[in-house]
């Protein structure tokens, strides 16, 4: 898990290559993470857990698995009883608050909605305060 968590688990990372044969996956209906993690985290590994850095959405899928294989409850629950509320994160959530807006670029504003995929929770899915943020940032 530590592997996963740090970016350095070796594992491969098919997801572009997936997704542009296969656009329709990032739309709805969504596979689920079964089949996520068969389709984005499967095969060999790129190089040996702890070599090196390596951001890939892999990861995170594998630990959406993991955390819900162990836990048996859904992600947003398992977050919710192991991360934000021992630290009291009560403004972190998975669903944007009314009148949240990403923008994708500065000058000039343009709006973006973005929408993830559930089999991607894990994948920096969570919309947050810099309050809440600090609460984290503190034990670590």
């Amino acid at each position: 898990m530590h592997r996963l968590l740090s970016n350095s688990s070796g594992a491969p990372n098919p997801f572009r290559a997936v997704v542009e044969a296969e656009p329709a996956l990032l739309q709805p209906p969504y596979i689920d993470t079964a089949e996520a993690v068969r389709r984005f985290a499967t095969g060999d590994l790129v190089f040996e857990p702890g070599a090196r850095f390596d951001y890939v959405l892999s990861n995170w899928i594998l630990v959406l698995a993991i955390l819900g294989a162990v836990t048996g409850q859904p992600y947003p629950d398992a977050m919710r009883r192991l991360v934000l509320d021992p630290l009291r994160m009560t403004q972190t959530t998975p669903v944007a608050a009314p009148g949240t807006m990403s923008y994708r670029t500065v000058s000039p504003p343009v709006e973006w909605i973005n929408p993830r995929p559930p089999f991607l929770a894990a994948a920096g899915g969570y919309y947050s305060t810099a309050a809440d943020l600090l609460r984290f940032a503190h034990p670590v």
